[in-house]
């Protein structure tokens, strides 16, 4: 403690003695000069810095400046980076020249409107400001507090100085201690000057350097309005908006374009198809014609010319009438394909019932041969309780008559012997009614079971082959109706086309050869057109496919849409070929036919759709087949562990009544034990 104590006393006489330098007069002012002196060289530092700051800026602005536009600020924004690059090693210029690079990044030269301009993403006064360039105050903000504490301190060591010597006073005179006092309070007056002091530099440095950092705050202003005057803001709102518009302009561009594409592909199938397929049938026929000019010099143009008008206006008429057919056709087949789907539901359906059947039949053959089983072992229980009755009633006539004496033991050996045959044949009648329990019931529960699996594979059957029969009839109907409003047609233009082919065979023998070419291809293309190879390859070609295309329809219907294209297409060219002698008849041929063509083309769509439509209906009925198979493979799985359950639930009753029997047939033995021997 002692030495603490001498700690505190050398602190307290170093103290005093510092402070004994303040209680002389010139102290006070001498610190006054110090702190005013302080203070200029506070301010000539704070003066250079915000010359060197505002500097900077103004230099930076005039860079800005010289652009007058934003189009001008947009050609030397590169000369004023050059610039800055320059001036980043000198003094006060280094973070100005940093904001400036990061500035730079945010900038995009647009080009859209023209001249380029620049357009910043981020506003100028995110990168200039007082914090980003580090021109704020800095640690000159605290240079006031400093002034005060500075003051305030050395004014109280000065009074701890002069308070320190009016201490040993205590024994003095009055006009000692008012001497003392005067002196005290003179010394107090004088300390208090420091303080003043103190503060008065704390307001002026204050002032000078507020007003330094707002001539500096307002210069960064002045420099980030320069930069926005020169610069256009992109926004998002702005970038929004002008998507908006590029939106609608390419929704208008696109609709313009598919006006104007509808357009030339309608004036295209117009004109100039028509012309090119009437071209490539004048080129066609031309061989043939020629044959036919040379073949019928003595007159017979005329009668070729009288056939020809002849032959469109059948073809026409032929033509007119297998479109409404197979118009009619399709109608049909659109119908059969309702039906279809109608007789798929209905079969859907019954294949649910049927198989909902099947589970309430596996259900009631489960409860019966549980019911079966619960039953057999009820009647087993019953003559085994019935059976141990009587034997416990035997063994009380034992006891009975093994206690009357030896004057009763041939009476119950009577007894015994009549209550043995007794338990024997009630031994008997129980194991026989069990087993013919079992054997009856196991009878009626294969019988139940037979004829459940019989009606439901009976009532499985009807439904498939009702089913099958809904499906062939409908088959059968969609058959009978191609070939009645399809083939019917077809075979009355082969018909037409056979009384054309006669009647040119009177005129040369070059006209009935092409007669005989024309009637075969009538006939679905039946001889392939062997004859008209040296006329016309085209109309060989479009010849052949009209008897297969017969064929087809009755084999396949798939190939349908293909081979009657293909003999409208061949009727089509025969028509245009036989027409070319007339130009009236050409093109009054030509507007009927590409007429009817329209027709046959829409029907053929609409059969195609329907042999899609069937194609999706022997896909259902395929998914139905396989879903039926499912349903029967679990019914027999059902019926398999039924009939498996219950096998084990009779060899688990003989395991049960196995040591019963055998546990009787000991009480029986033990029994015969006790009969009374007889005396000799």
């Amino acid at each position: 403690m002692e030495f603490f104590a001498d700690i505190g006393t050398s602190m307290s006489r170093f103290i005093f003695w510092g402070s004994s330098f303040l209680t002389k007069e010139q102290a006070p002012g001498l610190v006054s000069i110090g702190i005013l002196i302080w203070l200029l060289l506070s301010v000539l530092v704070v003066g250079i810095s915000a010359h060197r700051k505002l500097t900077s800026l103004r230099w930076l602005e005039g860079q800005v400046r010289a652009a007058k536009d934003e189009f001008d600020f947009a050609t030397q924004v590169n000369k004023i980076s050059q610039e800055v690059k320059k001036v980043r090693a000198r003094t006060g210029y280094t973070h100005i020249t940093a904001a400036w690079d990061e500035f730079r990044e945010t900038m995009i030269e647009d080009k859209s409107a023209g001249q380029p301009v620049l357009r910043n993403s981020v506003r100028p006064s995110s990168f200039f400001n007082l914090e980003d360039l580090h021109f704020g105050p800095g640690f000159s903000r605290y240079m006031p507090g400093l002034f005060v504490t500075v003051g305030l301190f050395l004014t109280f060591l000065g009074l701890i100085s002069a308070l320190q010597q009016i201490t040993g006073l205590s024994d003095a005179s009055p006009e000692e201690m008012r001497a003392s006092l005067d002196g005290l309070l003179g010394a107090a007056s004088a300390k208090f000057i420091m303080s003043l002091t103190g503060l008065l530099a704390s307001i002026i440095f204050t002032i000078v350097l507020r007003s330094l950092t707002g001539r500096v705050e307002r210069r960064i202003h002045t420099l980030c309005a320069e930069l926005e005057s020169r610069l256009s803001f992109i926004s998002l709102e702005g970038v929004a908006m002008e998507q908006l518009e590029i939106a609608r302009g390419q929704k208008d561009s696109f609709l313009e374009i598919g006006t104007t594409l509808v357009a030339e592909l309608g004036s295209s199938l117009k004109k100039e198809i028509p012309e090119s397929i009437s071209s490539s049938i004048s080129t066609a026929m031309a061989p043939l014609l020629d044959k036919v000019g040379e073949a019928g010099a003595d007159g017979v143009g005329q009668m070729v010319t009288d056939l020809s008008s002849r032959f469109s206006d059948d073809v026409g008429r032929a033509l007119s009438d297998a479109s409404a057919q197979l118009s009619a056709a399709g109608d049909k087949i659109a119908s059969l394909s309702d039906r279809m789907d109608r007789s798929s539901g209905q079969m859907g359906e019954e294949m649910e019932t049927s198989v909902a059947k099947l589970a309430r039949a596996a259900e009631d053959l489960s409860a019966g041969l549980a019911s079966a089983a619960q039953t057999t072992d009820g009647t087993l229980n019953a003559g085994a309780e019935k059976l141990l009755g009587i034997m416990n009633e035997t063994l009380e006539g034992i006891r009975r008559n093994t206690a009357e004496g030896a004057d009763a033991l041939k009476e119950a050996a009577a007894d015994m012997r009549a209550s043995a045959g007794t338990f024997r044949e009630e031994l008997d009648a129980a194991a026989a009614s069990g087993s013919d329990a079992v054997r009856s019931r196991m009878e009626t529960a294969g019988v139940e079971v037979e004829g459940a699996i019989s009606e439901a594979g009976r009532g499985m059957v009807d439904l498939v082959t009702r089913s099958g029969h809904d499906l062939l009839s409908a088959s059968g109907e969609f058959r009978e109706s191609i070939q009645a409003d399809l083939l019917e047609p077809i075979t009355l233009v082969v018909g037409q086309l056979d009384e054309m082919a006669d009647r040119l065979k009177d005129g040369s023998v070059q006209i009935a050869t092409a007669a005989g070419h024309i009637k075969s291809g009538g006939d679905a293309t039946r001889s392939a057109a062997e004859t008209l190879t040296t006329a016309s390859r085209d109309l060989q070609v479009a010849a052949g496919p009209v008897r297969s295309s017969v064929e087809r329809i009755e084999t396949a219907t798939t190939g349908l849409a293909k081979s009657t294209a293909n003999a409208a297409e061949t009727v089509t060219r025969s028509s245009r070929e036989t027409a070319e002698n007339a130009a009236r008849v050409l093109d009054a041929a030509k507007a009927a036919l590409s007429a009817e063509q329209k027709l046959i083309e829409t029907s053929l769509t609409k059969l195609g759709e329907g042999l899609d439509h069937m194609e999706r209906q022997r896909e259902q009925i395929d998914d139905m087949d396989d879903k039926l198979g499912a349903a029967f493979n679990q019914f027999a799985s059902h019926v398999r562990t039924s009939l498996d359950t219950f096998a084990e639930h009779v060899r688990k009753m003989n395991g049960e009544l196995a040591p019963a029997l055998d546990t009787m047939r000991e009480i029986v033995d033990q029994a015969e034990k006790f009969r009374p021997e007889q005396r000799r």
